[in-house]
């Protein structure tokens, strides 16, 4: 049987690099399908949210993406061990996001058709994202009959949804039972009892998002356990895709058998 963690090293072409900030890490690259873009899909790395993994494993995923009609924004960050941490790896998210609207609309990317997506820590990034102002609808004006009476009627978001991949979905949780060997103190600083108010902003488990969102999780997981998503998906309302037999790393991975679960979770949000 293949090691599921081939995909990590498997060589794949960079996309378009576009710095968001002055920091080598604040960057994104850009994948283009060969016709026009069925959506934007905004992906996240994983590696628990460390400086030793980067957005390079993620290629071969962003180029599967393509080959089935979506544009890809493949999101690079300030991670812990480097230069990042709690907030800056979030500040970075936000700021990457800001692109949407300025250099990459220059590169035909669609602002108001975007799916996130990530997969393990950057699923954790990519559901605290979805609450971010950038995602909210547009409000639109309307006067009414009445002399001085205005009615705001809520656009539709341009955020159709977000689909996370064996994220981590429970911040706290990922702390106690010393996920990626205590990657969560290491973004973080310490924790939840060090930094209760930081926990409670960065803690996923806590977010009421007003967007569709799909879990999708092996579960034959041993890094993220399934038991997570299981707990998040009835706690937030979410939908789960469960995976029998599936690992970790199979999710991000267009040669794995169940990559037609992940585009058919993603197309269901176009």
């Amino acid at each position: 049987m293949a090691d599921p963690r081939e995909v990590l090293t498997r060589p794949a072409e960079p996309g378009i690099t576009i710095a968001y900030g002055d920091e080598p890490d604040q960057v994104v690259e850009l994948f283009q399908p060969k016709g026009e873009p069925k959506a934007t899909v905004v992906a996240i790395h994983g590696g628990f949210w460390r400086e030793a993994f980067d957005r390079t494993h993620l290629r071969p995923f962003c180029h599967g993406l393509t080959a089935a009609g979506f544009a890809v924004v493949s999101l690079e960050y300030r991670r812990s061990g480097g230069a990042g941490g709690w907030p800056q790896t979030f500040e970075d998210i936000e700021a990457a996001l800001e692109l949407l609207d300025d250099e990459l609309t220059e590169h035909d990317v669609d602002p108001d058709n975007v799916i996130l997506t990530g997969h393990s820590a950057g699923g954790h990034l990519a559901l605290l994202a979805a609450d971010l102002p950038w995602a909210e609808p547009d409000l639109t004006f309307t006067p009414l009959l009445q002399p001085g009476g205005v009615m705001v009627e809520r656009g539709q978001s341009r955020l159709r949804g977000v689909v996370a991949l064996a994220p981590v979905s429970d911040l706290p949780r990922c702390y106690v039972e010393h996920l990626g060997d205590g990657a969560a103190a290491a973004l973080m600083g310490g924790g939840p009892a060090d930094f209760p108010a930081e926990y409670a902003e960065a803690d996923p488990m806590r977010r009421e998002l007003g967007v569709p969102v799909m879990v999708v999780h092996g579960e034959a997981d041993d890094r993220v356990p399934v038991q997570m998503s299981r707990d998040y998906v009835v706690r937030r309302k979410a939908e789960l895709r469960e995976l029998p037999g599936i690992g970790h790393f199979e999710v991000i991975d267009p040669q794995s058998t169940i990559w037609p679960e992940v585009l058919d979770a993603l197309n269901s949000l176009v």
